[in-house]
Protein backbone atom coordinates (compact mmCIF):
# COMPACT_ATOMS: atom_id res chain seq x y z
CA UNK A 1 0.00 0.00 0.00
CA UNK A 2 1.23 3.65 -0.74
CA UNK A 3 1.51 4.73 3.04
CA UNK A 4 3.65 1.39 3.74
CA UNK A 5 6.01 2.18 1.07
CA UNK A 6 6.16 5.79 2.09
CA UNK A 7 6.90 4.90 5.79
CA UNK A 8 9.80 2.63 4.02
CA UNK A 9 11.47 4.99 2.46
CA UNK A 10 11.18 7.52 4.79
CA UNK A 11 12.91 5.26 7.29
CA UNK A 12 15.28 4.79 4.28
CA UNK A 13 16.00 8.70 4.94
CA UNK A 14 16.52 8.07 9.29
CA UNK A 15 13.16 9.69 9.93
CA UNK A 16 11.18 7.44 12.81
CA UNK A 17 8.44 9.35 13.93
CA UNK A 18 5.98 10.61 11.42
CA UNK A 19 2.13 9.95 10.40
CA UNK A 20 1.21 9.33 6.74
CA UNK A 21 -1.87 9.47 4.48
CA UNK A 22 -3.26 8.54 1.05
CA UNK A 23 -7.07 9.11 1.31
CA UNK A 24 -8.27 6.49 3.48
CA UNK A 25 -5.37 5.10 4.49
CA UNK A 26 -3.18 6.03 7.54
CA UNK A 27 0.12 4.75 8.39
CA UNK A 28 2.06 6.16 11.90
CA UNK A 29 5.65 5.57 12.33
CA UNK A 30 6.80 5.74 16.05
CA UNK A 31 4.96 8.32 18.37
CA UNK A 32 4.75 12.52 19.22
CA UNK A 33 8.22 14.67 20.05
CA UNK A 34 6.94 13.36 24.11
CA UNK A 35 6.22 9.85 23.09
CA UNK A 36 2.74 9.62 22.90
CA UNK A 37 0.65 8.37 20.12
CA UNK A 38 0.27 9.63 17.14
CA UNK A 39 -3.05 11.15 16.87
CA UNK A 40 -5.88 10.76 13.80
CA UNK A 41 -9.18 11.98 13.84
CA UNK A 42 -12.13 9.76 12.67
CA UNK A 43 -15.17 11.59 11.22
CA UNK A 44 -18.77 10.48 11.44
CA UNK A 45 -19.92 9.16 8.63
CA UNK A 46 -21.96 11.81 7.03
CA UNK A 47 -22.11 13.18 3.82
CA UNK A 48 -22.67 16.77 4.51
CA UNK A 49 -21.23 17.16 8.34
CA UNK A 50 -17.35 16.41 8.42
CA UNK A 51 -17.50 16.27 11.93
CA UNK A 52 -15.24 14.25 14.45
CA UNK A 53 -16.43 11.04 15.80
CA UNK A 54 -13.45 10.39 17.83
CA UNK A 55 -9.10 10.36 17.81
CA UNK A 56 -7.08 7.20 17.46
CA UNK A 57 -4.22 7.47 18.86
CA UNK A 58 -1.28 5.24 16.94
CA UNK A 59 1.85 4.06 17.37
CA UNK A 60 4.07 2.09 14.64
CA UNK A 61 0.06 1.08 13.32
CA UNK A 62 -1.75 1.81 10.42
CA UNK A 63 -5.47 2.00 9.32
CA UNK A 64 -7.43 1.47 6.42
CA UNK A 65 -10.63 2.79 5.97
CA UNK A 66 -13.60 1.78 3.46
CA UNK A 67 -17.03 3.71 3.10
CA UNK A 68 -19.66 4.86 0.88
CA UNK A 69 -20.67 8.00 2.93
CA UNK A 70 -18.83 9.91 0.28
CA UNK A 71 -18.36 7.53 -2.84
CA UNK A 72 -21.89 6.22 -3.28
CA UNK A 73 -25.06 6.50 -6.14
CA UNK A 74 -28.90 6.82 -5.82
CA UNK A 75 -30.88 4.68 -8.61
CA UNK A 76 -34.56 4.62 -8.06
CA UNK A 77 -34.25 5.89 -4.42
CA UNK A 78 -31.56 3.02 -3.60
CA UNK A 79 -28.18 4.18 -2.10
CA UNK A 80 -25.38 1.83 -4.11
CA UNK A 81 -22.25 1.63 -2.56
CA UNK A 82 -18.74 2.19 -4.84
CA UNK A 83 -17.78 -1.08 -3.27
CA UNK A 84 -18.51 -4.17 -4.80
CA UNK A 85 -20.10 -7.33 -3.69
CA UNK A 86 -18.26 -10.43 -4.26
CA UNK A 87 -21.51 -12.50 -3.55
CA UNK A 88 -23.20 -10.77 -6.46
CA UNK A 89 -20.98 -9.04 -8.12
CA UNK A 90 -22.60 -5.83 -8.19
CA UNK A 91 -22.50 -2.75 -5.59
CA UNK A 92 -23.33 -3.55 -2.14
CA UNK A 93 -26.71 -2.12 -0.87
CA UNK A 94 -27.58 -0.36 2.44
CA UNK A 95 -23.56 -0.98 3.08
CA UNK A 96 -22.06 -0.05 6.52
CA UNK A 97 -21.00 3.93 6.03
CA UNK A 98 -17.91 3.23 7.22
CA UNK A 99 -15.58 -0.05 7.81
CA UNK A 100 -12.02 0.48 9.55
CA UNK A 101 -9.44 -2.28 9.62
CA UNK A 102 -6.21 -1.96 12.05
CA UNK A 103 -2.94 -3.54 11.84
CA UNK A 104 0.55 -3.10 11.83
CA UNK A 105 0.81 -2.17 8.21
CA UNK A 106 -1.10 -1.10 5.82
CA UNK A 107 -1.33 -4.30 3.65
CA UNK A 108 -2.55 -6.60 6.99
CA UNK A 109 -5.21 -3.45 7.56
CA UNK A 110 -6.67 -3.61 4.44
CA UNK A 111 -6.29 -7.34 2.99
CA UNK A 112 -10.20 -8.00 4.55
CA UNK A 113 -11.26 -4.71 4.98
CA UNK A 114 -13.53 -4.14 2.02
CA UNK A 115 -15.06 -7.71 2.53
CA UNK A 116 -16.46 -6.69 5.69
CA UNK A 117 -19.12 -4.52 3.88
CA UNK A 118 -20.75 -7.25 2.60
CA UNK A 119 -21.82 -8.41 5.74
CA UNK A 120 -25.27 -5.95 6.13
CA UNK A 121 -25.69 -3.29 8.73
CA UNK A 122 -23.98 -4.35 12.02
CA UNK A 123 -24.98 -1.70 13.84
CA UNK A 124 -24.30 1.79 14.86
CA UNK A 125 -20.39 1.73 16.23
CA UNK A 126 -19.26 -1.80 17.08
CA UNK A 127 -15.89 -3.03 17.48
CA UNK A 128 -15.36 -6.62 16.05
CA UNK A 129 -12.86 -8.92 16.58
CA UNK A 130 -12.35 -11.81 14.31
CA UNK A 131 -9.72 -13.74 13.51
CA UNK A 132 -7.32 -11.31 15.31
CA UNK A 133 -7.87 -8.38 12.94
CA UNK A 134 -9.31 -5.13 14.78
CA UNK A 135 -12.41 -3.77 12.98
CA UNK A 136 -14.85 -1.06 13.33
CA UNK A 137 -18.03 -0.49 11.68
CA UNK A 138 -20.17 2.52 11.08
CA UNK A 139 -23.55 2.72 10.18
CA UNK A 140 -24.81 6.42 9.13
Amino acid sequence: MGGDRLAFVAAGFGIKHALYAIDGEVKAMGTQAGGTPLSVGVEVPDTLDRTTHFVLGLEDMAVATSGDYRHFVEVKGTRLSHTIDPRRGAPLVNAPASVMRLGKNLYASRRNGDGTHGHGAIGRSHICIEKRDKCLVLDA
